[in-house]
């Protein structure tokens, strides 16, 4: 979830390291790694999304080695959004179960949709397919005010909410 990214690492030769060099095709940016057999990159910039790093090590003849390391970035919340009922002001209502409606959605990958009340309980979504788009629960309300909080959770952790009021 950070947009840049700290490496290191060790190369070694038999006969003699002449340099240890990385690159990254998501951002097409690259350089000279800090040291040659213990080495280190103090802050490489990551792109939204996969961003596949390749370290090289060339020795004193010019035979290479390297390694590839594919690390995703996200660094963007889901969003989600209750749709039915009407969220724009208290909701009144004497259906139990109430079903409540609405669309989520993440750049890279929605998990889940959960959701909880003020006066307890609360639950899971079931997602649509795909599971970026439309989810749909039931909540069983107490007498009064009930505040209930969606959130949306990516692969990542990132976490978006929306929260309706229904009486």
């Amino acid at each position: 979830t950070q947009p840049t990214l700290n490496l290191s690492g060790i190369a070694n030769d038999n006969l003699s390291l002449q340099s240890v060099v990385w690159s990254n095709a998501a951002t097409l940016g690259g350089g000279t790694t800090l040291g040659v057999g213990s080495w280190s990159v103090p802050s490489i910039s990551l792109n939204q999304g996969a961003n596949l790093i390749t370290v090289t090590a060339t020795d004193s003849v010019g035979n290479v080695g390297s390694a590839t390391l594919t690390v995703t970035y996200d660094g963007t919340n889901p969003l989600i959004d209750i749709v039915t009922p009407d969220n724009t002001a208290t909701y009144l209502t004497t259906t139990r179960p109430l079903p409540i409606i609405g669309t989520a959605s993440d750049n890279l990958s929605l998990v889940s949709v959960t959701w909880s009340s003020d006066r307890g309980g609360g639950g899971t979504a079931t997602l649509g397919v795909p599971a970026a788009g439309q989810w749909s629960t039931s909540a069983y309300l107490v007498a009064g005010l009930n505040v209930l909080t969606f959130t949306a959770t990516d692969a990542h952790g990132r976490t978006a909410t929306d929260t309706i009021t229904i009486d």
